[in-house]
């Protein structure tokens, strides 16, 4: 059993790497990964909360994967679309002026 972990384990290793050229479409929401996180969160919160869209409970696991999916989607043609006139997401640049870099 020991074995067949560290086995495993370097098999997905190997995966992640092998899949890493391939998915470098994904660098610029990667670069903007707070704002991405927080922007995700606001658009679900008020998609799904009581107070707001009120979705909660009224559709499926799949359904809500499914906006999640087509949200980030969304993230990421944007973070690309921002990233081409400015060098950091909104929220990366607040980050660097508040950490004072």
């Amino acid at each position: 059993m020991l074995l067949s972990n560290d086995a495993m384990a370097i098999g997905y290793a190997a995966s992640v790497f092998r899949l890493a050229g391939q998915l470098t479409w994904l660098a610029p929401a990667g670069r903007m990964a707070l704002t991405n996180f927080l922007t995700q969160w606001v658009i679900l919160r008020m998609l799904f909360d009581p107070l707001f869209g009120g979705m909660q409970g009224k559709h499926s696991h799949l359904f809500g994967a499914a906006v999640s999916l087509a949200i980030f989607a969304a993230q990421v043609l944007w973070s690309r679309w921002w990233l081409q006139r400015f060098a950091h997401g909104p929220f990366e640049w607040i980050w660097r002026r508040i950490g004072g870099q």
